[in-house]
């Protein structure tokens, strides 16, 4: 199976898994838009057009449902702001929505490269991994891009953004010993400096995620996986604020044909 062949088969196997997702939360049916874009990108790379143009269009459709489905769960969740939903919306900083900002740069970034290594195998992929001396690069150079191209992705739209970071961080970690420490050596730090700019970045970005409280942000498929639990379980924070103290003189109270006691005339 060519590289190529196997990227169109994490792109389906990855709309198929979001199809069949996407009634838990409005989020799957983003993620289901972003699986196409990806297989309308290898139906014109394998050189179906009407495959890629379906898929692409496929990618507006899910788009548009996601906008509406959004919007219906909003109206429904929406209600006047109690005094704790009102500090938990102080503790979502600025900075924690410009945590999309860095999920768009890694992970876009990280997608890419994966990509590149199943369309350009002799530049970027097991050509690639030969020359660096990689172990076996005719089944980690797949591996590497696999991973790339899945924790890319699901960085992108905020899925499990904390556990996607890990892999990627390794990828990037092995890519800085393995190719920026040998240049630092055999030329010194400013060459290094140039060819490592982008792992630096990508580095700082992906610990950015996992280690910041803000996570994926307000803006991912994470935090619509959360609201939509709290949903399914049938209580929130709003009903507990809501709800006034219960004193056991209001259950005397409330309690309906009440007998006195054995004491009382």
């Amino acid at each position: 199976m060519s590289g190529l062949s196997l990227f169109g088969m994490f792109a389906v196997t990855g709309m198929l898994i979001c199809y069949a997702l996407e009634r838990r939360s409005p989020w799957y049916l983003l993620a289901f838009a972003g699986w196409c874009a990806l297989a309308s990108v290898y139906g014109f790379l394998q050189g179906a057009w009407p495959f890629g143009l379906v898929e692409a269009i496929w990618s507006l459709v899910a788009v548009q449902r996601w906008f509406g489905a959004k919007s219906t769960s909003d109206r429904e969740t929406s209600t006047t702001p109690t005094p704790s939903q009102l500090a938990r919306r102080r503790a979502i900083t600025p900075g924690s929505h410009g945590a999309l900002l860095i999920r768009l740069l890694t992970g876009g970034v990280f997608l890419l490269e994966g990509i590149k290594k199943f369309i350009l195998p002799a530049d970027w992929g097991v050509g690639r991994f030969i020359r660096i001396g990689i172990w076996h690069p005719s089944l980690t150079a797949p591996f590497v891009g696999a991973v790339e191209i899945v924790c890319g992705s699901v960085l992108l739209i905020g899925l499990f953004t904390r556990l996607a970071a890990i892999p990627l961080l390794i990828d990037i970690s092995v890519a800085i010993v393995t190719t920026k420490i040998p240049i630092l050596v055999s030329k010194g730090f400013w060459p290094m400096e140039a060819e490592a700019r982008t792992d630096y970045a990508m580095l700082m970005g992906l610990l950015y995620l996992l280690l910041a409280g803000a996570g994926a942000g307000p803006w991912s498929m994470d935090a619509g996986r959360r609201a939509s639990r709290r949903l399914r379980l049938g209580y929130s924070s709003i009903d507990l604020d809501r709800a006034p103290p219960t004193t056991s003189i209001d259950a005397a109270r409330s309690t309906p044909n009440a007998s006195p006691s054995a004491g009382q005339p």
